[in-house]
């Protein structure tokens, strides 16, 4: 018996420590000591595996330095520990969008947005960030005809029997998806019609380019 309770003891002194070196690392976030919040995050990943706000903040933090790969490795992990906190799944949409926007980087950035809005609620801001990202990738698919004698970084000419009519059409479906929730982000943001009207326009003018190929 003596020695369960020096065990929960010692378990709830474990916790209690975790829990105030979290707070040390939130008040070093507070005053940009971001060195210093990193150490005291990555102390309380290595006691407690399972804390999804460590790495919900620590992947926050790689994301402000630019190391998105490592962002998106820790917010990935909070992920499968609180699948329905949306906070951590704008993080992973930020890190796909800014990272090297390869095709997959994309896919997953409209995965994500999809389900905070249909998890979370929808908003003005999930609506034009989900037109803008259907519009960049969208764009892929209207570069790729323009360089497929040339060696490039486009993932999208590395398919096999690419067809050029077929990824034209694809890309309108794409600026059409972009269209609408441009168009659904205006609904609940009045003030964002100028904004995001300028980019429906754009989208048109390509579908229209588009449809004339």
């Amino acid at each position: 018996m003596k020695k369960i309770l020096l065990l929960l003891a010692a378990f709830c002194v474990g916790i209690s420590t975790n829990s105030q070196t979290l707070e040390e690392a939130k008040k070093a976030i507070e005053v940009n000591n971001t060195g210093t919040a990193e150490r005291t995050l990555e102390k309380v990943i290595q006691n407690e595996p399972s804390n999804h706000e460590a790495y919900y903040l620590i992947s926050k933090l790689y994301l402000k330095k630019g190391n998105f790969d490592d962002c998106l490795v820790m917010i990935n992990k909070a992920i499968d520990l609180n699948q329905n906190n949306s906070d951590y799944r704008w993080v992973k949409v930020r890190a796909s969008l800014r990272s090297n926007s390869s095709e997959n980087d994309l896919k997953t950035a409209i995965d994500e947005l999809n389900f905070i809005i249909n998890n979370s609620g929808s908003s003005s801001k999930a609506f034009a960030t989900l037109g803008f990202t259907y519009y960049e990738y969208a764009n892929k698919f209207t570069e790729a005809p323009k360089m497929n004698s040339i060696k490039s970084n486009n993932d999208i000419l590395d398919r096999p029997n690419n067809n050029i009519k077929e990824v034209y059409n694809e890309g309108i479906k794409l600026f059409e998806l972009a269209k609408l929730n441009y168009k659904k982000a205006i609904e609940l943001d009045k003030e964002k019609a100028e904004d995001y009207g300028y980019k429906i326009k754009e989208a048109d003018t390509y579908i229209t380019t588009l449809k004339s190929k």
